[in-house]
């Protein structure tokens, strides 16, 4: 009876939390900052929705269990009334409100609570190795190697669901054209990189074609979400990461040998590797408007064949490593970035080639790094971007020649409300300009090669300040 209490009082927390949130949520989410300028906000799985859940907690502590939509009293349910996870269906004298998701003898483990939120749900089938699907607008209770070989929506909650095999996920795509709505269910891993268990991923995707990732919180995976061996066409959109991996290995998000891939939306806080990683090639890929902060290697990083990628609108900040490294790739686009408190480089380019990187917020990189490093570079193209730096001189750098401007445009305001479009705006530079077109009169020279900015732009206001 106590633990039919508990589990009540637990469920209906969860259902005002749902409240609280929607009503005053977005006033409950409070600004981040990253660095001078640099604001980044906590998801519903941060501050807002925390808050929301503790505060309808100890209402429910202090209150009667009376319920006041007709003034009528709602009784405890009795045990038919909830769902059976183990044995849908029968009496068999155990707590029905428990699913145990990894330890079939150790009845009351809490750690493998469900406390179900949802009106319908549906009780996994299990067949095979695990496969599960459902049907309709029903929702799926997720467990470990789950296999899903159709559309599938998780139910709300939060579930402790390492991978049970080297590495496979807790969540494994069984096919294509398979769409994942974890309808903001959290999943949580166990850390597991190496040793007799393998590596623990949270969704691993191989193989498939035309897959999408949506609305999951994944918290303590050596991967968060894997994508490898060919896998195309995968969108990977609003999902929020956090604390994946360990050091040396892991990352909240690992590409390997993926094409036509778009990551979108998604919010990445800490982490002890990269926040996006790819390797062995990743073609016609798109990082757009993600947040990633406080990782301990990279934000973004690609380790070679990552043709046609483009990374645009992202905000990264206070990252150990670089913001974007990129190394031998080709028709790379950077652009509307901002980039923060980076520890290493903001961005840094390796034998890329004809690439553009324009629109871009540079601000406060490493004593001893720069804003924008370009090794081995050819055909590339850098223009209308913001460099600013208030520790150390290496601002830029380029070993090659390559075009830091585009002809003068005075059609086209630049990035600092300059009324003319040329090059760049550097913090260390300063000069004159005689005739008023807000551009200084003299080139900018790059160091490390023979590269020039002909029209670097003069100050008039800072992006930095802009909303």
């Amino acid at each position: 009876m106590l633990k039919n209490v508990r589990n009540y009082i637990n469920r209906k927390a969860q259902e005002i939390g749902n409240r609280f949130y929607d009503g005053l949520g977005d006033k409950l989410i409070q600004p981040v900052s990253f660095g001078k300028g640099l604001e980044g906000k906590v998801s519903r799985m941060g501050f807002g929705r925390k808050i929301a859940y503790t505060l309808a907690g100890a209402v429910m502590l202090a209150m009667p269990f009376v319920c006041c939509g007709d003034g009528g009293e709602e009784k405890l349910p009795v045990r038919d009334e909830i769902v059976d996870t183990e044995n849908p269906g029968n009496d068999d004298g155990d707590d029905d409100s428990v699913q145990y998701l990894n330890d079939d003898t150790q009845e009351g483990d809490d750690d493998s609570v469900y406390e179900n939120t949802t009106t319908s749900t549906t009780v996994p089938t299990t067949t095979g190795q695990g496969s599960t699907s459902t049907t309709g607008g029903d929702c799926v209770i997720p467990f470990s190697g789950m296999i899903i070989n159709e559309n599938t929506l998780l139910c709300n909650g939060t579930y402790n669901i390492p991978s049970d095999e080297m590495n496979k996920g807790a969540i494994v795509f069984g096919g294509d054209g398979i769409t994942l709505d974890c309808n903001n269910a959290t999943l949580i891993g166990n850390f597991t990189c190496e040793g007799v268990n393998g590596s623990m991923h949270g969704i691993s995707l191989r193989g498939v074609n035309d897959a999408e990732i949506r609305n999951c919180n994944l918290h303590h995976y050596c991967a968060g979400i894997t994508v490898e061996q060919g896998a195309s066409n995968v969108r990977i959109i609003d999902n929020y990461f956090e604390e994946n991996g360990t050091p040396g290995y892991g990352d909240n998000i690992q590409l390997l040998d993926v094409d036509h891939l778009t990551i979108e939306d998604n919010l990445i806080q800490g982490g002890s590797n990269e926040g996006i990683y790819s390797n062995q090639g990743g073609e016609n890929m798109t990082i757009r408007n993600n947040q990633i902060y406080a990782v301990q290697a990279n934000g973004v990083i690609c380790a070679g064949g990552c043709d046609n990628l483009l990374i645009e609108g992202n905000i990264i900040g206070s990252v150990l490593g670089d913001g974007i490294d990129i190394s031998s790739s080709d028709g790379v686009s950077i652009k509307n970035n901002r980039i923060d408190s980076i520890n290493n480089n903001g961005i840094i380019l390796e034998e890329v080639s004809n690439s553009q990187i324009s629109g871009n917020i540079l601000t406060g990189s490493g004593h001893y790094q720069h804003l924008l490093k370009i090794n081995n570079g050819s055909s590339l193209l850098v223009w209308n971007n913001y460099f600013e730096k208030s520790t150390g001189n290496l601002l830029v750098s380029d070993n090659g020649q390559n075009s830091w401007n585009i002809s003068l445009d005075c059609t086209l305001e630049n990035i600092v409300n300059g009324r003319c479009t040329g090059g760049n705006y550097y913090s260390n530079l300063s000069g004159v300009d005689n005739n008023g077109d807000e551009i200084f009169d003299s080139p900018y020279n790059l160091s490390g090669g023979s590269s020039v900015d002909n029209y670097p732009l003069v100050l008039i206001t800072s992006p930095l300040n802009k909303k």
